[in-house]
């Protein structure tokens, strides 16, 4: 089994989902499954956090416009990963690396398991509410939609 992982950041910079990437990382691998990991590149995200080293990393440059960390690198070699996956695993909500990742997935025709991080969490939609509320209608709930499972990590 090949499962491509997603996430925005690969930073230690922005804490506990990218820590948990490495860790399911870490467990996939010793359970024999081969493990990508597609991730956004942007200067603040700090040190890269340690992965196995029979991880495969593709990095994508993001575009940090009105906090949605645009991808619009997401290109050949990109959907190349996903198309060679069995299960596209994306860690997180709201950007546009997501958009685009669930998007490959449906083509593909590949399953999709979201983590939702706590990002559903009511604390965590009032910060920075409308936007969140935008992209919900434009295209985050259609990808909650399209997930073959949702990984909740805490209760809400």
């Amino acid at each position: 089994m090949r499962v491509l992982h997603v996430i925005p950041y690969l930073g230690r910079n922005q804490g506990g989902p990218v820590l948990s990437l490495a860790g399911y990382a870490q467990g996939l691998v010793q359970h024999g499954v081969q493990v990508d990991v597609l991730h956004g590149q942007h200067p603040q995200d700090g040190e890269p956090v340690q992965l196995p080293p029979d991880v495969s990393v593709l990095a994508v440059p993001l575009w940090p416009c009105l906090g949605l960390r645009w991808a619009p690198a997401l290109t050949g070699r990109h959907a190349s990963a996903v198309a060679a996956c069995d299960l596209v695993h994306l860690h997180g909500l709201w950007t546009d690396l997501h958009r685009r990742a669930a998007l490959l997935a449906r083509q593909y025709r590949k399953p999709l398991v979201v983590s939702l991080c706590g990002m559903l969490q009511p604390r965590a939609l009032r910060y920075r509410g409308l936007k969140k509320r935008l992209v919900w209608w434009w295209f985050q709930r259609d990808i909650l939609t399209q997930a073959a499972g949702i990984h909740a990590k805490s209760i809400q």
